[in-house]
């Protein structure tokens, strides 16, 4: 598959760009250019270009290093100090909007490579939030959140969203898989809004690994919800990012459907090395990670090791009957 670059700046949150005749901007896909108008892209708080894309074999040892085989788990070397940089790390991280609505109070963890949280909590404990603040795509007002080792406080939007692109992927409930795009060109449109040749092998692998490899060349109205989930977590992970951040992945879905996507994201964490955290209701879905954080008020209240669904069911019952 050939990419061509696009006009407009690197790093910024902008849409596609408008031809000089006022018209859609054509966007090359694979082998063939496609007419990509801005209502084409998902509608979410990230922004047209903000899916997670990166530079692709970056040889910088702060960052990451990884093998070719997708079946292999990648390593992910940190600083010369020999201790590993975490995927994600909070310090007392507050947020507070209007009104004296305090989101977060205080709120530290520490996300190590290769593991899988789960975030859960009542309604209104603070898990979007956290999530938000843990991605860079919110701002705390106070405390400190670090990704792949960069403190997100000290950069600005634009080079958040280059950090985003860079080393985070996101997987949505609602899919926010692009319609009128195929499924392969869905899971390469990250790297193609940045500008990046894919590494086919691992995109191969991905693929593979996900079981698209007979729908790659279907739209996302043609598959089940289940599939169009396994589109957008092969999107996810096409651009190799230091953490995958999940919201609420089986909501849209029916039960034996939410179970095939936990197991793979289970997989993908067991067989590739992947850091996932999850925001989730569902205890159920919880208890498949290694880590499950309770929230309530802004707090985190409870830290469960290798949960499971009763533990984490009982234990945020409890908290909304207080």
């Amino acid at each position: 598959m050939k990419f061509r670059r696009n006009g407009g700046r690197r790093g910024a949150d902008t849409g596609p760009a408008a031809s000089r005749n006022g018209g859609p901007d054509l966007r090359t896909v694979g082998l063939r250019t496609v007419d990509l108008p801005a209502t084409a892209l998902p509608a979410t708080d990230l922004g047209a270009t903000d899916l997670g894309a990166t530079d692709l074999g970056t040889a910088d040892p702060r960052t990451r290093t990884y093998t070719a085989d997708p079946r292999t788990r990648m390593r992910q070397p940190g600083p010369g100090s020999g201790r590993r940089t975490p995927a994600v790390e909070l310090a007392g991280v507050t947020k507070t909007y209007p009104g004296d609505v305090r989101a977060l109070d205080e709120v530290s963890l520490v996300v190590e490579r290769g593991t899988f949280l789960a975030v859960m909590g009542p309604s209104g404990s603070g898990k979007s939030t956290l999530m938000h603040c843990a991605a860079g795509l919110d701002s705390p007002t106070a405390g400190r959140a670090f990704i792949d080792g960069t403190e997100i406080g000290t950069l600005n939007e634009t080079r958040r969203t280059e950090l985003r692109r860079k080393s985070v992927g996101f997987i949505f409930q609602s899919y926010n898989l692009v319609p009128s795009l195929s499924v392969e060109d869905n899971i390469m449109l990250p790297l193609r809004l940045a500008g990046r040749s894919p590494d086919r092998e691992w995109v191969r692998g991905l693929v593979e690994r996900v079981g698209l490899a007979d729908r790659l060349t279907r739209r996302p109205a043609e598959l089940s919800g289940g599939q169009q989930q396994r589109a957008a977590i092969a999107r996810a992970l096409a651009a190799r990012p230091a953490v995958v951040f999940a919201d609420e992945p089986t909501g849209a879905l029916d039960l034996r459907t939410g179970r095939e996507v936990l197991a793979l994201l289970r997989d993908l964490v067991d067989g590739l090395g992947q850091t996932v955290v999850m925001v989730t209701h569902d205890p159920a879905a919880a208890a498949r990670a290694d880590l499950a954080k309770v929230m309530a008020d802004g707090r985190v209240v409870d830290t469960r090791v290798k949960p499971t669904a009763g533990e984490l069911a009982t234990c945020v019952t409890a908290l909304e009957t207080e």
